[in-house]
């Protein structure tokens, strides 16, 4: 149903949850199994749709009986009637018509030279073309120069092989580049002879920016990683490898090879799999974080002592994407500590010595006896 700005407010009182995207306004609320979507084609000019779904699907279909809608709309539709005009009055020629023209992607026909012989306004506003009937523009021409090359590229392969494709796009303006999706067909004219060109036109701008964003964020991320002076390793809720850095390499004496097809386990010393084993399950059924020693087997057969800082990875919308581990090698602090016990058993010795050799001069009357303490020590 086509329907006046004047219909629009009295509908989004009823409509109550709006998304402005750029200049399309997109409304959308579910009645029962119903839905009602409200679209703006242009300024002064929306589209009313109304989903209807059976009481007894799973998916929506013509025909449905919109008891839920139509109780909803019913008082609406009664003052609305003079405004709407039913899509079924409408040819089915007019209907397709109706859709490319109304439709937010871009839509657009060309001829065998590529030159653009019918387009929407979305496709317009896309690529600033207005006008465009009164002189030959070429749809290759319509991109910036790094994605000429390649679109034309398709078109010419699409044509040749009679099949369709997919190519992404880029152009310059002065608010900025923006990024589209075209989808490449062909079509024979009404004589069956020449070839024509049409597709659809969607605007993946946000999405490329997300990406870029996301790939720089994992770009400094990693280079982060690689400078610090600790191992990291990412792994699956089964503890198998998913990535790692150098300097997880270089603790375990390993190469990239050897972690193929392997998991966090494989090169554990024995007597602390078990307790990683609980620890990771609790990690995974918790999200609580978790900081333990282990000891990994060299390629000599050497063990080397770490300390792992286990965490679980969420993406942005809180959901589980995996586990990861920095890993610090505390050989160095291991070897200290051992040197620290040593040391300190023989000052406890020295402690001991000292009070027997006190307790000998004060209570013995022999110095014999003094000697022989002090040669024991000796000894």
């Amino acid at each position: 149903l086509n329907i006046g700005p004047g219909v629009l407010k009295k509908i989004t009182s009823f409509i109550s949850h709006e998304v402005d995207e750029d200049d399309a306004l997109y409304i959308h609320r579910v009645i029962g199994r119903d839905s009602i979507i409200v679209r703006k084609i242009s300024d002064g000019n929306f589209m009313l749709e109304i989903l209807l779904c059976p009481e007894n699907g799973d998916a929506a279909e013509p025909g449905g009986d919109g008891k839920s809608i139509a109780r909803g709309l019913a008082g609406l539709f009664g003052s609305l009637t003079p405004s709407i005009s039913p899509v079924r009055d409408v040819k089915k020629q007019d209907i397709y018509e109706l859709v490319v023209n109304n439709s937010i992607d871009g839509f657009f026909l060309t001829d065998e030279r590529f030159i653009i012989i019918n387009c929407n306004r979305s496709f317009e506003r896309f690529f600033s073309i207005q006008g465009w009937e009164k002189t030959e523009t070429h749809i290759y021409d319509l991109v910036a120069a790094v994605s000429r090359k390649m679109l034309r590229k398709k078109l010419q392969s699409v044509v040749k092989n009679r099949d369709s494709d997919t190519v992404e796009v880029k152009t310059a303006g002065t608010a900025g580049a923006r990024h589209y999706l075209l989808s490449i067909n062909t079509m024979a004219d009404e004589r069956g002879g020449a070839v024509r060109i049409y597709g659809f036109a969607r605007d993946i701008t946000q999405i490329k920016n997300l990406q870029y964003q996301l790939e720089v964020e994992r770009n400094y991320n990693r280079g982060i990683i690689e400078k610090v002076n600790l191992g990291f390793v990412f792994v699956d809720d089964e503890n198998r490898y998913l990535d790692f850095n150098e300097e997880y390499l270089r603790i375990l004496d390993r190469d990239e090879s050897e972690l193929r097809n392997r998991n966090f386990y494989t090169y554990t010393a024995p007597d602390y799999i078990e307790k990683q084993k609980i620890l990771m399950k609790e990690m995974i059924r918790t999200g609580k974080s978790f900081i333990f020693e282990k000891e990994f087997i060299r390629r000599d057969g050497s063990t080397v002592p770490v300390l792992v800082s286990l965490s679980r990875l969420y993406d942005r919308e809180g959901k589980p994407v995996g586990n990861f581990a920095f890993v610090r090698d505390i050989s160095e602090q291991k070897e200290f500590q051992r040197k620290l016990i040593e040391h300190n058993t023989k000052i406890q010795n020295m402690i001991a010595l000292y009070n027997e050799l006190t307790a000998r001069l004060m209570f013995s009357e022999k110095v014999q006896d003094v000697f022989e303490v002090l040669g024991r020590s000796i000894r």
